[in-house]
């Protein structure tokens, strides 16, 4: 587990992923350490991770006990969306955002996403 810390902890130092800006107090009860990785996941492959606003973040009810739910929003001023982040699992760390999947996406892969971000706890 410390690993992956670390791990996510590296990359964001040598991608230029700095802290990232929390919008309330939802990230002062989680490990520094931990709340790092969920960051540096919530903004992965976006163009300027430094810009991104986070709020809400919490754990998630993932049957691993290592996911967090919350919302980024991807750039200066953007809008916020939901996200689930996923610190260790059977293929490493992950991340799911709602904006990825929109609700004018009806794929399987997107229903299926909504669904998962209701069992996870995100949104209800």
């Amino acid at each position: 587990m410390r690993i992956l810390f670390a791990s996510c902890l590296v990359l964001a130092s040598f991608t230029g992923v700095v802290a990232q800006t929390v919008d309330d107090r939802s990230g002062a009860g989680i490990e520094a350490e931990t709340l790092a990785a969920v960051l540096t996941l919530a903004t992965r492959d976006v163009a300027d991770p430094g810009a991104a606003h986070i709020r809400n973040i919490h754990k998630s009810n993932a049957r691993n006990g290592q996911g967090y739910c919350g919302e980024v929003s991807l750039s200066a001023g953007g809008d916020f969306t939901i996200f689930h982040a996923i610190l260790s699992g059977g293929t490493g760390p992950s991340v799911l955002r709602m904006a990825d999947f929109p609700e004018s996406d009806q794929s399987s892969n997107a229903t299926t996403v909504r669904q998962m971000m209701k069992n996870f706890g995100c949104v209800e």
